[in-house]
């Protein structure tokens, strides 16, 4: 019996579509690539319930003749190649002449057109790979496409959409991309309530970097240059303060084409080397300009990916353009520091107490956690005694710690306290013959031990709403983010309102953490969960969580008092886990008598 068949045209051209239609913003991805590829110096995109009711992208382009647009959107059809040698020097930024068939196979189509040789326009209504309808009309030259209810023949995919919201936002993003790599033309996104975004072709160059990376990352960037051999690099990439948790902010242009490559990004950061703190990433717009027969653009099905024939040279030239900004940057920031050196009149003294003020979510942590876990909880037979002798390097608080032998075995500690005056026992107040250490505790992650299991041990949220609420302006990436774990965010106290597309106003906070509530601490949160690394909604928690116990914290550097060490040391202690950090790093490190007289090779 013969079991492999045919499969119809209507099936092909729906499994194609799959390669290139996901979602609305593929569909805007394609026609914008067509519109830029007719060389129209305006683009317009009008989307419905964020492109899944409607899409209309129109230009001012070359436009088609009634013949070209009758096969226009039938699969493998296009004026931009004509021969195999054609694909080893692609010049365009569609080439493949599957979009319109893609598109067509899971939507309802209309195509309106006109060239500039033709004194009157087409319209085409095409359904399920058919013209249902033709006509005359009367339009400028250039190409009006409109795609309407997609995926309507495809159910399983229209399921998988995410909101309204957030399929206009991946939207927006894509937009704000071409808006980048392509300055000379102009842009606009609307809806059906009102205009989202617009980029004029003679705004400033850093300024139409703003929806994409915000006011701050805009103002923290560092022009680019660098040419070798057959390379040239351009762009932007952010000073060394401006950090990140994702790669989403690297954007990559080959010849103005958007593409991804993990090679470069990770050779961006090795460029940026002792700059970048372990795991984070600058903001970058690079702008690579090679000859089209060194790179091939037809190695994947979205062209998100390219293949370079000389990718060592390319990696190079960006390293080394990144070093060379980085050079001029430290060059200009000493200059500037010279000459406020010289032409200040009076030196500000300031004077230090030696002691940092605790910030109010730790202790808040502290009275909180010391709350739900009364003294009772350690065992009698447990008996410790501390005694803080110091801070090593403002970042270590160093302590003597005596013990039974049954203490150190990970329950609870005894509570700390300062030494009283002395009564005739040792220095720590115990019995001579009890086991002692020498500990090491790093006050960061100490700190934020306590801080994290504060915020883990509240059965019940407790919001905090803000004296002044935050007004946070999100990228497009960001804003999108939020969209996708709002109900997560509530569900922990964040109470979050929409003040426009991508402007939002946080009114409440969890309870612990309403003293650091900044707008930097909200978009590193929602860097954090945007990712991709956490899988299920404990996971996602975990990322908040650790966000927020990471920057309440004390920091590294900051001068204590002997009182704030003693009361650190009584929360750490009183933690379920008090030897690690929620990152995995040791807080404590403790040495017996016999490991230093090994050390001095007593």
């Amino acid at each position: 019996m013969q079991k492999i068949r045919f499969l119809g045209e209507d099936l092909i051209g729906k499994i194609a579509a799959g390669e290139v239609v996901e979602n609305p913003a593929s569909v805007v991805k394609e026609l914008i690539e067509n519109a830029i590829d007719a060389h129209a110096s305006e683009i317009r995109i009008e989307v419905e319930e964020g492109g899944k009711k409607k899409i209309t992208v129109s230009d001012n382009g070359s436009g088609m003749s009634a013949e070209d647009a009758r096969i226009a959107w039938q699969r493998h059809t296009t004026s931009k190649i004509s021969s195999a040698d054609d694909l080893f020097a692609i010049k365009t930024l569609g080439f493949r002449g599957e979009a319109l068939a893609s598109i067509a196979a899971v939507s309802k189509l209309t195509i309106l057109t006109r060239d500039s040789e033709s004194e009157t326009g087409i319209e085409l209504h095409i359904e399920n790979g058919k013209i249902v309808s033709e006509r005359v009309c009367g339009m400028n030259a250039g190409t009006t496409i409109v795609v309407s209810q997609l995926f309507y023949n495809t159910p399983a995919r229209l399921k998988h959409l995410k909101s309204e919201r957030v399929e206009l936002l991946r939207i927006v993003d894509v937009v704000v991309r071409y808006a980048i790599a392509m300055p000379q033309i102009r842009f606009t996104l609307s809806t059906e309530h009102g205009n989202v975004f617009t980029k004029n072709p003679d705004s400033d160059e850093r300024a139409g970097l703003i929806p994409v990376i915000g006011l701050e990352g805009a103002k923290s960037l560092i022009k680019m240059g660098w040419k070798d051999g057959r390379v040239e690099i351009s762009g932007y990439i952010s000073k060394p303060e401006i950090q990140k948790s994702t790669s989403d902010y690297i954007y990559l242009y080959v010849n103005r084409r958007w593409f991804y490559s993990k090679n470069i990004v990770n050779a961006i950061r090795d460029a940026c080397g002792e700059s970048l703190m372990k795991g984070k990433y600058p903001i970058a717009i690079i702008f690579i300009s090679v000859p089209f027969e060194d790179v091939d653009v037809n190695v994947h099905p979205a062209k998100t990916e390219v293949r370079f024939v000389d990718e060592r040279s390319i990696i190079n030239s960006i390293a080394g353009a990144v070093r060379a900004a980085f050079a001029r940057h430290r060059e200009h920031e000493a200059i500037l520091r010279e000459v406020h050196e010289k032409g200040a009149q009076q030196t500000l003294a300031v004077e230090s107490t030696g002691t940092a003020a605790q910030p109010a979510v730790v202790k808040e942590a502290i009275t909180a956690y010391a709350a739900s876990h009364p003294a009772g909880i350690v065992e009698e037979k447990t008996k410790v005694k501390i005694r803080v002798i110091g801070q090593a390097l403002n970042s270590y608080i160093i302590g003597e710690i005596s013990q039974t032998s049954e203490a150190f075995s990970g329950k609870p500690f005894q509570e700390a306290s300062p030494p009283e005056k002395p009564s005739g026992k040792n220095s720590l107040g115990v019995r001579e013959g009890a086991e002692s250490h020498l500990v090491i505790v790093d006050q960061h992650a100490a700190c934020e031990r306590i801080a994290y299991e504060a915020l883990r041990n509240f059965e019940k949220v407790v919001k905090q709403e803000l004296i002044v609420p935050l007004v946070v302006e999100l990228t497009p990436k960001e804003a999108k983010t939020l969209e996708e774990y709002r109900e997560l965010l509530a569900s922990l106290g964040f109470e979050i309102e929409d003040f426009g597309l991508r402007t939002f106003t946080v009114r409440s906070v969890p309870s612990v953490a309403s003293m650091i509530a900044t707008k930097e601490l909200f978009i590193e949160m929602l860097d954090s969960l945007g990712e991709g690394k956490a899988q299920d909604a404990e996971e996602k928690i975990e990322h908040v969580l650790k966000t927020i116990a990471c920057k309440s914290a004390i920091k590294s550097g900051e001068p204590l008092s002997v009182e704030k060490m003693y009361e650190i040391l009584n929360a750490l202690y009183k933690c379920k886990l008090p030897f690690n950090c929620p990152h995995g790093r040791p807080t404590v490190l403790k040495y017996q008598k016999k490991d230093l007289d090994r050390m001095f090779l007593r």
